[in-house]
């Protein structure tokens, strides 16, 4: 497989079966991320809620020692890292604006806490370079996968 003209390669890691299979697959056929940027929604002190548990269980136990295994970079984005419009997680975003989670259009959430977030984390990370994004959409996400929905894409990268 030919390397594309790009300086980096690296996963937007969601935690959930389509990242983790994007993982997988890269692996075996020997073409790898560079790294794997997983966007934690929640307060890096607990004070509220992120993700599902399992979601962070199943990164700690195979994510992560996988990527550790193979040789890719993971790193796990907290709001201490890069903040969610100057807030410290999206409950507290949402919070602030007295709203609900899917209250605020489509994918509000996802724009919110994740795409802006890695988008602003590889700028300061890798400033000048260009960076390939791989995102993981299940095979049922047709219009999202092919760009037809403006909040599952990664401007700029």
């Amino acid at each position: 497989m030919t390397r594309p003209a790009c300086s980096r390669r690296v996963l937007s890691y969601g935690g959930g079966l389509d990242s983790w299979g994007v993982l997988c697959r890269s692996i075996e056929l020997g073409c790898p991320p560079d790294a794997c940027v997983f966007c934690d929604v929640a307060d890096p002190d607990g004070a509220d809620p992120g993700e599902w548990p399992g979601t962070y269980q199943h990164i700690a136990d195979y994510a992560i020692p996988l990527c550790e295994d193979q040789g890719i970079e993971f790193v796990w984005l907290t709001s201490d890292m890069v903040d969610v419009r100057g807030e410290r997680s999206l409950w507290q975003w949402m919070s602030a604006r007295h709203c609900l989670p899917g209250s605020g259009g489509k994918r509000l959430c996802t724009r919110v806490s994740k795409v802006e977030r890695y988008d602003r984390y590889v700028a300061q990370r890798w400033p000048g370079e260009q960076v390939e994004t791989w995102i993981g959409f299940d095979a049922h996400e047709t219009n999202r996968a092919a760009g037809g929905d403006p909040y599952s894409t990664v401007a700029g990268t």
